[in-house]
């Protein structure tokens, strides 16, 4: 992605191109980082996240998205964000 965002400016992407590139460039960063950490992004626009947890031995998943301070909520993996509990 670097040779290609470097040549943007004088590829006739011109600078908001390249600047374009660059911040599209450290949100996927941004978003391996956290992928990295074992956490789900299920949907970017909400911010909703989910985040692999054992409970009474079995996998579940903790769930969180703004406007929430903490995590509050599980769910089942098949259950998804509708199947919601407090913790």
């Amino acid at each position: 992605m670097e040779p290609i965002l470097q040549a943007a400016a004088s590829n006739g992407g011109g600078k908001i191109g390249s600047e374009y590139g660059v911040e599209a460039y450290k949100l996927y960063l941004a978003i391996e980082r956290i992928r990295e950490l074992g956490v789900i992004i299920k949907d970017l626009d909400m911010g909703l996240l989910d985040f692999p947890h054992e409970r009474d031995g079995r996998v579940v998943f903790l769930c969180w998205h703004p406007p929430e301070e903490q995590i509050r909520y599980w769910h089942e993996i098949q259950a998804g964000y509708q199947g919601r509990q407090p913790l």
